[in-house]
């Protein structure tokens, strides 16, 4: 008799969570997500997990879903091991592998410092939260 997995789902870490609700903390919270999901499965981009849909016993939130359809076209840039970041100002994003810029330079107007990508966890019980 085989031994079915316990469910499990993903949280974000909560001492790196991004504070503020912005379109560009939506952002960012989504490619976090996608990230750990693509980890976890061992894809190398987004359309794998995309095409193969997300393994039992992972379990993903109505919240969590709705965060992944809403950014599905920048989700499909991600490789193992770039990053998203996101401007809060000026709205822009932008893909980086390796060393993390703080400041958007996306335009000669706007210096604001970037929101970087959280971490996501394996968590034994849904988490309680609304992204």
């Amino acid at each position: 008799m085989a031994v079915k997995a316990a469910a499990m789902w993903f949280e974000p870490n909560a001492d790196k969570r991004v504070g503020v609700d912005t379109d560009a903390a939506r952002l960012v919270t989504a490619s976090a997500l996608a990230r750990a999901i693509m980890r976890k499965i061992k894809a190398t981009r987004w359309s794998e997990v995309l095409e193969s849909g997300v393994p039992e016993p992972i379990h993903l939130t109505a919240a969590q879903i709705r965060l992944l359809d809403e950014h599905g076209s920048v989700l499909a840039y991600l490789g193992p091991k770039s990053k998203i970041l996101a401007c809060p100002e000026c709205g822009r994003w932008m893909i980086a592998a390796g060393t993390m810029p703080k400041k958007c330079s996306s335009s000669l107007d706007c210096a604001a410092e970037l929101i970087k990508m959280v971490d996501f966890k394996l968590a034994k019980v849904p988490p309680d939260l609304d992204l």
